[in-house]
């Protein structure tokens, strides 16, 4: 279908007739571009319809369409994370989550979205930050470049907590957690998991059962030091029946990530466990024994058994464990 004009798709977005602009969007090429076109006007209103008009034609729409948009409009998506307006940010984020994932992104795009989804959250603008966290989770990118690792890191070492709740779910969409970020991740998902926000509870929940499915290769002494005890605390203390079913889910899914990690290292099992009782951790020294089943873990470096109280317990049964008295 030719012949179809910027003013003409304009005046359908403007006026009742939207679905009618998206029906010739999604059939002409043309009127794609001008829809896209019009998501880059300096009239906020003439902005917002244009992006939800394009939300509608990536319902369901082809690759080839996909494609189309993200070359020709990606960047006027984007800038539109910058602007003030919290209903303009919505609108936008709700494009891209429709827009990535299966649309592979290039290099700059990443480095421009990651930007501008930082920015974002920066500013703390009511529930966008959470858009943009479950916009985060559609990125898989299995080699990021380095401005976006430095972009993560440096978001997981501020004291902004929607920061880190989108940093934790880029870096966790980007492969295998490294052993320089290992730390970062645990020491912010900790903090999430503390922050008495339930969103931020269940975002960093939902972060932490992604990390303990994964393989582990990074040491797990961190996840029983810094993890551990704020989430059995959750299972006892979060601000709702749901957000405590969801602690005790995640807190078995630690155990078998445990097990499957020191069942192969008995000898990095044994350490942690002296380190532990030395440093008067002895809920975590008994709970990391008691989930690879070998009591004998727990003789201290005197070769006397400590605690003798726990011996022949299971881990629900554990002073403090959400299953146990």
């Amino acid at each position: 279908m030719g012949g179809v004009s910027t003013d003409k798709i304009r005046e359908l977005i403007l006026s009742w007739q939207m679905m009618d602009a998206v029906e010739l969007s999604r059939g002409s090429e043309e009127a794609l571009l001008a829809l896209i076109d019009l998501a880059r006007e300096e009239d906020r209103t003439t902005k917002m319809r244009a992006l939800a008009a394009l939300g509608e034609v990536l319902k369901g729409t082809d690759r080839k369409t996909k494609s189309l948009i993200l070359k020709n409009g990606f960047d006027a998506i984007v800038e539109a994370l910058n602007e003030g307006d919290e209903r303009l940010n919505m609108r936008a984020l709700g494009v891209l989550k429709r827009l990535v994932g299966e649309t592979p992104l290039g290099k700059k795009q990443l480095v421009d979205l990651v930007d501008a989804l930082a920015s974002l959250v920066s500013r703390g603008e009511g529930l966008a930050w959470l858009e943009a966290v479950e916009l985060a989770a559609k990125i898989s990118v299995p080699s990021p470049p380095d401005g976006v690792l430095s972009r993560m890191a440096s978001l997981l070492n501020s004291p902004n907590l929607h920061g880190k709740a989108l940093a934790l779910r880029l870096l966790l969409n980007m492969g295998q957690p490294s052993s320089e970020n290992w730390g970062l991740i645990l020491r912010g998902t900790a903090e999430l998991l503390r922050s008495g926000n339930p969103l931020l509870v269940e975002a960093a929940l939902d972060a932490l059962a992604d990390i303990l499915k994964l393989p582990s290769t990074a040491p797990m002494e961190g996840v029983l030091r810094e993890i551990l005890p704020v989430l059995k605390e959750l299972t006892k203390t979060a601000d709702n029946l749901v957000l405590r079913a969801r602690a005790r889910e995640v807190l078995g899914l630690l155990e078998g990530a445990l097990y499957s990690y020191y069942r192969s290292r008995p000898g990095e099992a044994r350490n942690v466990v002296k380190k532990f009782l030395n440093a008067g951790l002895i809920d975590e020294a008994m709970i990391l024994a008691l989930v690879v089943g070998d009591s004998s873990l727990l003789l201290g470096v005197d070769g006397e058994m400590q605690p003798p109280d726990v011996l022949g317990r299971t881990f629900d049964k554990l002073p403090g464990s959400p299953r146990g008295p």
